[in-house]
């Protein structure tokens, strides 16, 4: 079939126009294509913006807010945790006179003294010499004359600690122990500013960070060099009073235990987690001492009633939970706005294997994205809330139970933050500022069920320790023990104590020579007494008097030359 000429004409016509709109079209994408990229990485460019209210609900405080709208959480925790207190009422200013101005080598900011309202102490002065460094400046005698070390044989340091916690726990003679006398000898002047310290009405520790080259740092940068030495001085008191008693000194032995004991207390005003693990651990060790004393002392009837007025004028204990409720809040608040202000690098700081993925910009610089600080804020508030609350339930089956739930919930918000890490780019502000909280939670967390066991055994051994007392007073003016613990009450107990772990009656009962005390343990079996050094190992808080001698400790001294 042949086509005519018009037709091929108007054919090629309509190839020419198609050819030429592919061609404009082509144009326009080569041109708008660059165009639009443009427009795009000019709009990722754009600054994001925080939302940052302040508020009781966000910030939890609304004072100290500086000129560029964030709260001085550093000012605004330490008004708090000082409160009234005045540098005449502080316990601390005295530790620092016993301890000098590096404790551990450490040098605290200048901002630090004057939240303390001291300055720091002199460079040279007599302060608290810790055991390891008063091993570290002495020569061992003629180690090298000593037979061969076996791989199975402890080192001359282990055996001299082994001696120094030895003489923690029994009465001692000056002559079987010459380093311990000299060690104590150098620290005779610390331990005075120490007691002295155990009788101040208040402790305030500040939380002062050392500053970054930017001036500013958040509060988990804040060193508490102070705690090591503190427990120290601990163990100072303790192997004085163990001398004192092996030498027959009793009211000297008891005021070095005492005070130990009402130094701790004291320490349990401070306001982190750490400062409350360290009081009631020196007073575990006054107690576990105090035990001792009462095995071993020989107490007439008036001088037993001095002991136990001492313990019953030493302060109420605090609730673990104050700690977090403010101070532990305070810090992750504080690490939120500090990624509000800097970026998210500080997580790092937090667990070194921390998502390097989250490190993003912070919002206000180009490239950033916006984030809702509040929604984050809000989300820690409501769970530090929470946490308070489980730790303040009075029963304790119900605060265990409240806590292992809190801890099931805290394992599910790790999985969401998890989940929701790798779309951090593409959330919206609030769904990243809630990713943010999160994951500071997590990683922030309180050790609440280690803090909570301790403070119920400390309030365990408390008790455990008057009904103690209680019976010695009875023995003295009965020539014996009790049949029942009900005969001690209530000339010489208003009532007698329960067992905190079982809500039930303490056990107890008389042996030969003297009684068994026990409370069960947080396994809640009746382990007869057997605690975690007996075997086979058990769980109780037991006294049993008399005390038992641990095996003695089959090594060799070695003094100094």
């Amino acid at each position: 079939m042949r086509i005519s000429s018009k037709h091929n004409h108007f054919a090629k016509g309509r190839y020419r126009m198609t050819t030429e709109k592919k061609r404009r079209r082509l144009l326009w994408v080569l041109i708008a294509t660059p165009i639009i990229l443009f427009l795009l990485l000019a709009f990722a460019a754009l600054p994001g913006k925080n939302i940052y209210t302040v508020s009781p609900e966000t910030t939890y405080a609304t004072d100290h807010v500086g000129d560029d709208g964030f709260v001085d959480n550093i000012a605004a925790l330490n008004t708090r945790l000082r409160g009234n207190t005045t540098p005449e009422q502080n316990a601390n200013v005295l530790i620092w006179q016993a301890i000098g101005p590096h404790p551990e080598g450490t040098t605290l900011p200048d901002e630090y003294f004057r939240w303390l309202g001291q300055p720091a102490p002199p460079e040279e002065g007599e302060y608290l010499l810790p055991w390891y460094y008063f091993l570290r400046a002495k020569t061992p005698v003629a180690v090298e004359e000593a037979p061969p070390k076996r791989d199975d044989e402890p080192s001359v340091e282990e055996i001299r600690d082994a001696r120094q916690a030895r003489a923690q726990k029994w009465p001692w003679k000056a002559a079987d122990e010459p380093l311990l006398v000299e060690w104590l000898a150098k620290n005779s002047r610390p331990l005075e500013l120490f007691a002295q310290a155990s009788t101040r009405p208040a402790y305030y520790n500040p939380l002062v960070p050392k500053p970054t080259p930017a001036g500013i740092a958040p509060l988990i940068n804040c060193l508490l060099p102070t705690l090591q030495y503190c427990r120290q001085a601990a163990q100072l008191f303790v192997c004085r009073a163990m001398l004192h008693l092996g030498a027959g000194r009793t009211d000297e032995a008891w005021k070095d235990l005492i005070t130990c004991h009402r130094f701790g207390q004291v320490m349990e005003q401070g306001g982190t987690e750490v400062e409350y693990r360290a009081a009631v651990t020196i007073q575990l060790i006054a107690m576990n001492a105090e035990t001792v004393f009462l095995s071993h002392a020989k107490l007439t009837a008036p001088r037993l009633a001095v002991c136990r007025a001492d313990l019953n004028n030493l302060l109420p204990p605090l609730h673990a939970a104050d700690k977090i409720d403010l101070t532990e809040r305070f810090s992750a608040l504080d690490t939120l706005q500090w990624m509000a202000r800097t970026g998210s690098e500080i997580l790092k700081l937090l667990n070194r294997g921390a998502d390097t993925a989250l490190a993003e910009p912070v919002a206000g610089r180009p490239f950033s994205r916006s984030t809702d600080w509040d929604a984050a804020m809000r989300l820690a508030n409501g769970w530090y809330d929470r946490i308070v609350t489980a730790m303040r339930i009075e029963d304790l089956q119900a605060r265990e139970q409240a806590i292992r739930e809190l801890e099931d919930s805290l394992k599910d918000l790790s999985n969401e933050s998890e989940q929701q890490a790798w779309a951090m780019s593409i959330l919206g502000a609030k769904q990243r500022g809630e990713l943010f909280g999160k994951i500071v939670i997590i990683l922030m967390r309180p050790s609440t069920r280690k803090m909570a066991a301790l403070e119920t055994r400390t309030m365990q051994q408390h008790r455990n320790l008057a009904v103690a007392f209680a019976l010695a007073a009875y023995q003295i003016d009965q020539s014996r023990y009790p049949a029942e613990l009900t005969d001690l009450a209530p000339k010489y107990l208003p009532e007698i104590p329960k067992d905190i772990y079982s809500g039930g009656e303490l056990k107890y009962h008389r042996t030969d020579t003297g009684y068994m005390l026990h409370s069960i343990g947080e396994n809640r079996i009746d382990d007869q007494g057997r605690g975690k050094n007996d075997a086979p190992r058990g769980d109780d808080g037991a006294i049993e008097m008399p005390l038992k001698e641990s095996p003695p400790l089959d090594l060799p001294f070695f003094g100094i030359d």
